[in-house]
């Protein structure tokens, strides 16, 4: 399993960053790689389940994602099933009234022969920086859709 964390402070308030990340679709607006996002269903906790598509370098993977933690304007807790298969955790956190700290964290297993120790070690350092990279990438586009929006 490999583990992922980034954090990021919007200018905006707690409603309003989480209203936006409560919607799968935007998912695929902000995440490079992730070609798309539908919603499939709300569930009773009030989270969404959603089909994804995602792509790691030239390798596409599909799956669904299930809201397994939701409470609002605090956070979400993704449950990923398919060809890749872990946990994504949204936190939001208002700092000063007027602003939101939202933190990012995934714990995953990569598919097929990338878990495969002998390939793990040579592809592992690549495909980590590569979703770091992502990560970075997701988080500054989160905060420019949503600043931009409170233009």
């Amino acid at each position: 399993m490999s583990t992922l964390t980034g954090r990021v402070t919007i200018d905006a308030p707690i409603e309003q960053v989480f209203l936006y990340m409560d919607d799968p679709r935007n998912q695929a607006v902000i995440t490079p790689a992730l070609s798309s996002v539908e919603p499939i269903s709300i569930l009773e906790n009030g989270g969404k389940r959603a089909s994804y598509r995602y792509a790691m370098g030239p390798i596409g993977l599909t799956g669904e994602v299930v809201a397994t933690t939701y409470i609002p304007n605090q956070a979400i807790t993704f449950e990923l099933h398919g060809d890749l298969s872990g946990t994504i955790d949204w936190e939001f956190e208002q700092v000063d009234g007027t602003q939101t700290r939202v933190t990012y964290s995934a714990t995953y297993e990569l598919p097929g022969p990338f878990s495969w120790p002998l390939c793990s070690l040579l592809t592992g350092p690549g495909i980590r920086r590569y979703n770091r990279r992502q990560l970075v990438a997701t988080l500054t586009e989160l905060k420019k859709q949503i600043e931009m929006s409170a233009d």
